[in-house]
């Protein structure tokens, strides 16, 4: 990559909305030394959503049941018996996903986006989606009902997570290796659970946000300033 010689000056790389072809040129960077927020491997992992699963399964994470099927009739098959959502696998921050309604009826009988497809208990909860953006081992919280359809729902209200959305936003990332990310939960039958993750967001709704970014950040280039040194 042209930019390579730029980055490698560079004391920490933010990666943030790439996709995972542009990740490669990441992983060099990481190979030559280079120190990026979140690691390449973090943020690929984060963007598979079957790998994602996997890896909050194992870290005992609670959630929805989750499933990645094949083709659009399968889902449809497996929504008639309740109520699912569905979500592109190699989606984000929301993009593309389909409530499917109370026996599937709201699923369109083509497939709205191309497979796989990873299908997810819908958590008939409250309505709210309580957005968790974690900074290192910093958590804030921004309510917001789905899907918002304002400037303002979109920007949400802040709230201060409680100590088991914030113990369930830090296992997250430590499930994932996550350091700068955000956390979906809804609350269901049996509490919270986590139904999305996202590397590196957008922090909307944060008022603290730029702060909170720019000390880590720093604190991760003084760290590669002295493991460099030594």
């Amino acid at each position: 990559s042209p930019y390579e010689p730029e980055l490698l000056r560079a004391h920490v790389v933010g990666l943030r909305g790439l996709d995972l072809a542009t990740l490669g040129t990441a992983r060099r960077l990481e190979t030559l030394g280079g120190r990026c927020c979140n690691t390449v491997a973090a943020t690929a992992l984060a963007r598979d959503k079957t790998a994602t699963e996997n890896a909050l399964r194992a870290g005992n994470v609670p959630r929805p049941i989750t499933v990645t099927l094949a083709s659009w009739e399968e889902v449809r098959s497996l929504a008639a018996a309740g109520s699912v959502v569905v979500k592109p696998f190699a989606g984000s921050r929301g993009a593309g996903v389909v409530d499917g309604g109370p026996g599937g009826g709201s699923l369109p009988k083509r497939e709205p986006f191309p497979g796989p497809f990873v299908v997810q208990d819908r958590v008939d909860g409250d309505g709210i989606d309580r957005k968790l953006y974690v900074v290192g081992e910093t958590v804030r919280g921004v309510l917001r009902g789905w899907p918002p359809e304002t400037l303002a729902a979109k920007r949400g209200t802040p709230f201060e997570p409680n100590e088991k959305e914030r113990g369930l936003a830090l296992a997250t990332g430590r499930a994932l290796g996550l350091e700068l990310y955000g956390v979906d939960v809804l609350y269901g039958r049996d509490g919270p659970v986590v139904v999305d993750v996202n590397a590196f967001p957008g922090y909307k709704g944060v008022p603290d946000a730029a702060g909170l970014l720019v000390r880590h950040l720093t604190q991760a280039a003084r760290q590669r300033e002295v493991a460099c040194a030594s």
